[in-house]
């Protein structure tokens, strides 16, 4: 018996020792993202901001460790600084965390709705790889409760927006009966181009596939994901 609780007592001061030495290389703001939103266009997203305490760039990892629930429709990815958009299917990803604190040093959750209200939870580690015991895990719990501004899928699409890799350019093909507003953002929401488009007109518009290689198009009421490649 005083065996088992020597034994015990070294096991709890080993352990404790673990936990105080935890997350001495970085830190992130939340262990828990909860977010509820009705989203007006076809990407939602928000931030992880992480802290670099080692006054070097430090190579990190993020895993994904589970998708605990979320609609079929749904696709999520993740951008880790400073690589572009991964694919929605990577289970994990290295990404380098600068030595200072900059806009660079933040974690990108996406999640496209495909016109679908929902909720998804899904769970990440994230760990520097010189020394994965040093993790930490965030859950992201995303609610979108309304996406407006689509069109219905019942109705037959006026509106053929596809990517020509030869031309690297967008083909937006208007059979509307009206002339209709275009705008393009990058994956992250940023304002890329704002144009115009007549009735029955084929348009045709380069794309810097340098800058991102996912763009949200919406041509009037109509909103569509398009990946370059």
């Amino acid at each position: 018996m005083n065996c088992l609780k020597t034994f015990l007592i070294i096991f709890f001061v080993a352990f404790s020792t673990m936990v105080g030495i935890s997350q001495n290389l970085f830190a992130v703001s939340d262990s828990i993202v909860t977010v509820v939103k009705t989203t007006s266009s076809f990407v939602a997203y928000n931030y992880l901001n992480f802290e670099n305490f080692t006054g070097e760039s430090l190579q990190m990892k993020w895993r994904k460790v589970t998708l605990l629930e979320g609609p079929p429709e749904w696709e999520l990815s993740v951008v880790g600084p400073p690589t572009s958009a991964l694919p929605t299917t990577a289970d994990s990803s290295l990404f380098m965390l600068p030595a200072e604190p900059a806009s660079a040093d933040k974690l990108l959750y996406q999640v496209f709705p495909n016109e679908t209200a929902g909720h998804a939870i899904s769970r990440f580690t994230f760990f520097p790889v010189s020394n994965p015991a040093d993790s930490v895990q965030v859950i992201f719990d995303y609610t979108i409760n309304e996406v407006v501004g689509t069109n219905s899928i019942t109705e037959k699409p006026t509106i053929i927006i596809h990517y020509d890799s030869n031309q690297q350019a967008l083909k937006i093909d208007n059979q509307d009966s009206e002339s209709k507003d275009i705008v393009v953002y990058d994956f992250i929401g940023r304002l890329i181009l704002e144009d115009k488009i007549s009735s029955k007109e084929l348009k045709t518009i380069s794309m810097d596939t340098n800058s991102s290689k996912t763009y949200i198009v919406r041509v009037g009421n109509f909103i569509k994901k398009i990946v370059c490649f």
